[in-house]
């Protein structure tokens, strides 16, 4: 595996230029192999670019043409798309039985006290605001974290209440489909087989569910903001597995493509996911994707009103060894290369420092 030439080399990437693809055949019980192919080129081709890209179930065109309009057809594909891949007869087409914004709304809208009931333990749970810190820096969000329970963890701590743990584990069982099959087209988009990324790399996908919420400006805040001045919600990092998948309420994503020095915005298009790589699979492609620094920010004219994101991380196998991988052997073997490290100790290596309490890690 050849390491690419990145297009934003040539000339200054702008926030418009960032892909969207239509990854909606992908999602299709009979899903050709020429068309995991031919997603898959486009998903590469924007993990060499940007490490960015948008994913729609539907034509968007119309609506990333201009990134305050809302395509209807756009904005209804994407929970049909998360009912199809979830496939659970307890997930209806009502907005009641899905895991929505305004859902995360109320849960974070709840007391201290009562959130505190729920408090970050054993890398699972809530973080207040404050807590996550990023380069040292604290994060101005709160958050509520959900991950896929390990083995050799036997007390699993318990979250949120029945309602929302069954809206997590239906919205996490079709992320992990999605991520699955968009694994299936990069491998494809590079000349791989299509399970490569299979088996003994994510046959058994670690992964995390994160809702945010990042508070806007306030009033008092304003006052004494200039018009491009920025509040930062979560400070610039890259992510540690393989995708993330996030859905967000409002703009305020921003990325910096390497050898970069201006932060673009991510547009906000409803309907869409963003989509981005993390160090693991820039690690397995040996870099010839890159995992791209990201940071969230909350400006002047967006008022008090929350951002709401539902992250998704779809990682490798929790004990997975992770290295460059050496396509003269079948069945995707790796090499056990000099700096190769088993994933659970990359991310209890990354996240030591994320909170401002210490506590076990929570990926991402």
């Amino acid at each position: 595996m050849t390491t690419q030439p990145h297009f934003f080399a040539r000339r200054e990437m702008r926030s418009q230029d960032i892909p969207v693809v239509n990854i909606a055949d992908l999602i299709e019980r009979d899903c050709t192999f020429a068309n995991y192919e031919r997603i898959g080129r486009e998903i590469c081709d924007a993990c060499r670019s940007f490490g960015f890209f948008l994913v729609s179930f539907a034509d968007a065109r119309a609506a990333t043409a201009d990134g305050s309009r809302e395509d209807r057809a756009l904005v209804e594909s994407l929970p049909r798309a998360l009912r199809a891949l979830a496939s659970t007869t307890d997930v209806s087409s009502t907005s009641n039985a899905e895991l929505t914004f305004a859902r995360c709304s109320s849960w974070f809208a709840r007391s201290s006290e009562d959130k505190a009931r729920y408090a970050l333990s054993r890398g699972q749970g809530y973080q207040k605001l404050r807590l996550n810190v990023t380069q040292g820096r604290p994060d101005e969000h709160e958050a509520l974290d959900f991950f896929r329970p390990i083995a050799s963890r036997t007390t699993q701590p318990e979250i949120g209440d029945d309602e929302l743990v069954r809206l997590v584990n239906a919205r996490a069982k079709a992320m992990c489909r999605l991520g699955k099959v968009t694994m299936r087209a990069v491998a494809c988009g590079l000349g791989l087989d299509i399970d490569a990324f299979e088996d003994d790399v994510a046959g058994c996908a670690f992964w995390i569910l994160r809702l945010i919420s990042s508070p806007g400006v306030s009033e008092d805040e304003a006052s004494r903001m200039a018009d491009d001045d920025v509040k930062l919600s979560c400070g610039a990092h890259s992510d540690y597995g393989l995708l993330t998948f996030l859905e967000a309420s409002a703009r305020g994503l921003q990325i910096k493509p390497s050898g970069g020095e201006a932060w673009i915005d991510v547009p906000h298009v409803p309907g869409t996911l963003v989509c981005n790589i993390g160090e693991m699979l820039s690690t397995l492609t040996n870099h010839e994707f890159r995992a791209t620094e990201h940071r969230v920010i909350r400006r002047k004219r967006d008022g008090a009103e929350p951002r709401i994101s539902i992250a998704f991380f779809y990682e490798t196998n929790y004990d997975t060894v992770i290295a460059p991988m050496d396509q003269r052997y079948p069945f995707h073997s790796l090499l056990a290369t000099p700096g190769a490290k088993v994933y659970a100790d990359f991310l209890e290596e990354k996240v030591s420092t994320n909170f401002a309490e210490p506590d076990a890690p929570r990926g991402g």
